[in-house]
């Protein structure tokens, strides 16, 4: 265990730039750290924060699905420090966290939902306003990362009530509107365009569903007024 911290705290200390063997190195010590903590500790998450733009989520999100009560373990990484991080701080790992579990493929519908509920506050400033530092984590933290074009979580069968689906989907597409697809690869536009999609569909369903309901409360009047 010794010899992973040595590891971990070498490399964020080095001089020369990150490199991709760095990168390796950082996410397998940091592996075995959490697999001989077996939770995530205070030491765990001093490395996971300090070198989240090294190692990103994968490693992460990997052990957590391994675990017997995910959504705990998961809690202690949105806990105190994280709520003293900036939104640019805040959006990297929200944005990665989900990228790396789309890429799992699997129905982890309560870890999708802590995820998610966390997502909104992360892309936002102390005004309140989406953060430009959340549109450019987008890219490196979350279209790069997807392994293929992804499979979105209904966010009604995850149990979100409608306004923060509607809110959800329209600070999500603000960001969207705050990047340059200009130099994104093939993959990342197919990615951004699912995601846009997505979005899309879900402002969509909720502007149906507010209208059907209003719709319905008129009809209800119309009818004991008529009675």
């Amino acid at each position: 265990m010794e010899k992973d911290e040595k590891i971990l705290d070498e490399i964020l200390t080095q001089d020369h730039k990150v490199n991709q063997e760095d990168r390796r190195n950082y996410k397998q010590a940091w592996s075995r750290l959490i697999n001989d903590e077996g939770s995530f500790s205070d030491k765990v998450a001093h490395y996971f924060y300090a070198g989240f733009s090294i190692m990103c989520g994968t490693v992460y999100v990997q052990w957590l699905l391994k675990q017997r009560s995910p959504t705990d373990e998961l809690s202690k990484v949105f806990g105190a420090q994280y709520g003293a991080m900036t939104a640019t701080e805040q959006s990297r790992i929200t944005l990665n966290l989900f990228a790396c579990l789309l890429n799992e493929h699997g129905h982890y519908k309560d870890v999708y939902k802590k995820i998610i509920a966390k997502m909104p506050s992360s892309f936002t400033n102390k005004e309140g306003k989406v953060s430009p530092a959340a549109a450019k984590n987008l890219r490196t933290y979350f279209f790069q990362p997807l392994q293929r074009t992804p499979s979105f979580p209904n966010l009604t069968d995850l149990g979100f009530k409608d306004n923060f689906r509607q809110n959800y989907a329209m600070k999500f597409i603000e960001i969207l509107k705050l990047i340059d697809i200009g130099t994104y690869s093939k993959k990342e536009i197919e990615n951004y365009n699912a995601l846009l999609k997505w979005l899309r569909q879900t402002a969509c369903l909720e502007v149906l569903a507010m209208n059907q309901q209003k719709k319905s409360s008129i009809d209800n009047q119309t009818q004991s007024v008529t009675a």
